[in-house]
């Protein structure tokens, strides 16, 4: 089973999300959300972290929740012995450089079938989908992806954004527009990034407790 949204409850926040980095605008995404002081969930591509594991770094660093992307963004639908590599080999580059090994994953394009799910689940990772759509991968304009969040994020939403993955000044650019929404800060920043790792370690057990208690 794959998550789209979290509990609908009016104090719930929405939670922002990031696919494809880290990238050359990943710096300007945590820029944002540090200013803003929201904290968000990046699923990275693993052949992307060699030239950028500072960005990943920072990432966890700065309190922000990895998950798992594969590590050439494959089509994970058939499971299969080349998705289980991809997962296990970019979730050790993770742990490498983070000291954190993550515990969300999202299958790029967001498919779903029987036997990716069950690949999944014997690797201890949970699949996390969207139920907001920003479609900033298309290029739509930064205010089409504003207006999009606003319209359709509810409490508990999940917004799918990318820092990755091609041209990404439009969604820098909507992204301080957004907070408008209320993005759930989950955890608290701590400056070191294997501190950071170890609440995150710690907040993982707890989200596997509660969305298995959910399906």
């Amino acid at each position: 089973m794959s998550t789209e949204n979290g509990p609908r409850a009016a104090d719930r926040g929405v939670a922002l999300t990031f696919d494809d980095g880290p990238s050359s605008y990943t710096n300007q995404v945590l820029d944002i959300l540090k200013r803003e002081r929201i904290r968000a969930t990046f699923f990275v591509v693993g052949e992307n972290i060699d030239e950028r594991r500072a960005d990943l770094r920072r990432e966890i660093g700065e309190g922000n929740l990895v998950g798992n992307h594969t590590f050439t963004h494959i089509d994970t639908a058939g499971g299969g012995s080349e998705v289980a590599k991809q997962l296990t080999e970019t979730s050790a580059l993770i742990k490498r450089e983070t000291d954190f090994t993550p515990c969300l994953f999202r299958p790029p394009g967001g498919t779903k079938t029987p036997q990716s799910t069950a690949l999944i689940n014997r690797r201890g990772l949970k699949s996390i989908g969207w139920d907001v759509d920003t479609q900033d991968y298309t290029q739509p304009g930064s205010d089409s992806i504003v207006q999009t969040v606003l319209r359709d994020a509810r409490p508990g939403s999940i917004v799918l954004m990318h820092d990755g993955g091609g041209p990404r000044e439009q969604t820098v650019a909507a992204l301080p527009r957004t907070s408008h929404c209320r993005a759930a800060p989950e955890g608290v920043p701590l400056r070191h990034p294997r501190q950071a790792a170890r609440r995150w370690r710690t907040l993982c057990v707890d989200l596997r407790l509660r969305l298995r208690d959910k399906a």
